[in-house]
């Protein structure tokens, strides 16, 4: 077993969209280019909320409550822990040689950053 970023090998979304990009030409370098999806995503709806690209007012949005969809969880939230972000942590593991998806939770414990 071992924990990830997000489920890959069981026809997730992250799946679909390392799919689609390799479709679309681009090379792939793993679970990475959804993580940078995350970002981007992340980016632009912050960015729709506070209406600007500025700075400070992008960070208050991206930590505002409620979180944004992200490619590698259903919703990445900045709000609990200002710094990093609080998501489902997928546990994987194998059955018959093929990957299985065995938890995909928040953790009950997340530490803060001092």
């Amino acid at each position: 077993m071992f924990a990830t970023h997000g489920a890959t090998g069981v026809d997730s979304p992250i799946d679909q969209f390392l799919a689609q990009c390799k479709a679309d030409g681009y090379k792939i370098n793993g679970i990475f280019d959804a993580l940078g999806a995350d970002m981007v995503q992340i980016s632009y709806e912050a960015a729709k909320k506070s209406g600007t690209i500025e700075p400070a007012a992008l960070r208050e949005a991206i930590r505002a409550p409620g979180g944004y969809p992200g490619t590698t969880a259903p919703i990445i939230s900045f709000a609990e822990k200002k710094g990093y972000p609080v998501k489902a942590v997928p546990v994987m593991g194998f059955s018959g040689g093929k990957r299985v998806l065995i938890t995909d939770a928040q953790p009950t414990f997340v530490p803060a950053l001092n």
